[in-house]
């Protein structure tokens, strides 16, 4: 239940499908993004959150459902693997996958 914008009680349906994304770079530095649970083993998120802009690798992506203020009710997964697309760049109307 929400309040002024406010959850409460992030393991209720729907919130408990939002996760937090941590992900680490091999050089030790990182970013924290959004995401959705979208299948058992799926999280949808944006590209940008999983793929730095300069091409570098991704050391890991751990994932957090639930997440609120330091509190994980239901722990946190480490992702096995993870793949994006990007933007139709040759303009034929298609996505291109990475």
């Amino acid at each position: 239940m929400s309040f002024y914008g406010r959850v409460f009680d992030t393991t209720a349906y729907p919130y408990s499908a939002i996760v937090s994304i941590d992900v680490a770079y091999p050089d030790g530095s990182g970013v924290t993004g959004s995401g959705a649970v979208v299948g058992r083993n799926d999280v949808l998120t944006t590209a940008h959150v999983v793929q730095p802009d300069d091409g570098s690798e991704v050391h890991t992506i751990e994932v957090t459902p639930a997440y609120d203020d330091g509190q994980a009710p239901f722990g946190k997964y480490e992702a096995s693997h993870w793949t994006w697309y990007t933007i139709d760049e040759d303009g034929v109307g298609l996505l291109d996958r990475e």
